[in-house]
């Protein structure tokens, strides 16, 4: 399984819950740049980024 890190996910929070929250919506922004967009539109770099977010949900890594 893939750590935080590989995902782009960081918070910096004075708890767990406004930690939690952090993160939620870092990975839907990421989410939403990165897998909602165009894949044509997306660089080298980005794919593989996407492939990784896609996979959370399908099971392949």
């Amino acid at each position: 399984m893939t750590g935080l890190h590989s995902h782009r996910l960081l918070a910096v929070a004075p708890d767990l819950h406004e930690g939690l929250m952090e993160i939620a919506a870092e990975f839907e922004a990421n989410w939403n740049d990165f897998v909602e967009r165009d894949e044509n539109g997306l660089t080298g770099g980005a794919l593989p980024f996407r492939r990784r977010l896609l996979s959370l949900f399908s099971g392949e890594s």
